[in-house]
């Protein structure tokens, strides 16, 4: 739409198609999340307004140098579209219940609105979903099969849009009390909250039930998305919780892109003098033996920050800028803010103005290609 990918299908064998993806231009990224919605003017409002402030919240973006958003579209088993089977997102319509369906809730389409005008201003719009969580204490098991069936039921709805990918954040086993286990097709529409509790497996297991969901995903996103998927910034602890980067990022089939949340600088610790950042980001690169094509979020919302064990939010304003700098050094994808309401924060505006200094940055230094089979 705005010529961030260009997808090529090419004959490999007979009955058999491979997609290729080739990133022509950087991609810089924000994550429009559920937080932002009210202030971003999109909480129950009638559909005039809701289309002039989401033509607002585009013409922001693209002012601040970003060309893809990540638009929130499910949160809590919840729908930010006219969804025929999930709950309206109560961030968007506060009423909304379990008792009927967003098409129901709903007098216009959300997502329809914000995807027309995403790609009138050239802009790419990814769909982000929380897959598994349903509150903070109980999620979805990702053990249960109706529980990945519910998933891939929410996915096929939201690729009847016009969304240039699906995106799902790490949330997968981050249940505070435990996760609950779907055992009927009938709870397709029901508030999984009625159903049988499980707790938490052990890693190995955990892995194989996320990895489960996550060939599923790449498999419907086939030639319609890409599908990217953002793990916490910490390779030990996605490991432990689900997120098989050792797997993902050395096969096919998996991910079509990762964006690792590294969420420090390189002033971290009581000294001030412990690289994080280039420490994380060197560990996903190493990791990575497939060379996916890698975006790499960073922690707007922490600029002017202190007390958090990283000095350097509050040493400079130039961390984000510095950031994107090493990342095009790379030759990575390109970058991905969190989040959207941060770009207009008072403690965050010199890293906003530094950032904007070097967002007309277009070309990467590496291209980079990948396969979908």
């Amino acid at each position: 739409m705005n010529g961030e990918a260009e997808a090529i299908e090419q004959k490999k064998a007979p009955q058999k198609t491979v997609k290729v993806v080739k990133f022509n231009t950087e991609m810089k990224a924000v994550w429009v999340s559920f937080l932002d919605f009210q202030n971003l003017g999109l909480t129950n409002v009638r559909e005039k307004t809701f289309k002039k402030n989401a033509e607002i919240m585009v013409k922001d973006a693209k002012r601040n140098g970003i060309n893809t958003i990540f638009f929130h579209v499910r949160a809590f088993d919840d729908a930010a579209y006219k969804s025929k089977v999930f709950r309206a997102m109560r961030y968007l319509k506060t009423n909304a219940s379990y008792a009927k369906p967003a098409t129901s809730s709903f007098s216009y389409d959300p997502l329809k609105l914000v995807a027309e005008a995403a790609h009138k201003h050239g802009v790419q719009l990814h769909a982000w979903l929380n897959p598994y969580r349903v509150g903070y204490d109980y999620f979805l098991s990702p053990k249960s099969e109706y529980s990945t069936n519910r998933i891939i039921k929410a996915v096929n709805e939201i690729l009847t849009y016009k969304v240039d990918g699906i995106h799902f954040d790490d949330y997968f086993y981050h249940a505070k009390k435990g996760y609950y286990r779907l055992n009927s097709k009938k709870q397709y529409s029901v508030n999984p909250a009625t159903a049988k509790k499980d707790y938490s497996p052990s890693s190995i297991n955990k892995r194989r039930y996320v990895n489960k969901l996550i060939r599923r995903v790449n498999k419907t996103t086939q030639g319609k998305a890409l599908f990217s998927v953002s793990p916490a910034g910490n390779v030990d602890n996605c490991m432990n919780s689900g997120v098989d980067l050792t797997t993902w990022l050395s096969n096919d089939g998996y991910v079509d892109m990762i964006m690792p949340q590294i969420y420090w600088t390189d002033n971290w610790g009581a000294s001030g003098r412990v690289k994080m950042f280039s420490s994380r980001l060197g560990q996903f690169m190493r990791k990575n033996k497939k060379k996916i094509p890698m975006v790499i979020g960073l922690a707007l919302y922490r600029s002017g920050e202190r007390g958090l064990g990283d000095k350097g939010w509050s040493m400079r304003g130039s961390n984000i800028s510095g950031q994107i700098k090493s990342i095009r050094r790379h030759g990575l994808g390109g970058y991905c803010l969190f989040r959207f309401n941060n770009l207009y924060q008072g403690r965050c505006k010199k890293e906003v103005k530094n950032m904007r200094k070097i967002s007309k940055y277009k070309k990467l230094i590496t291209k980079i290609s990948f396969k979908r089979r």
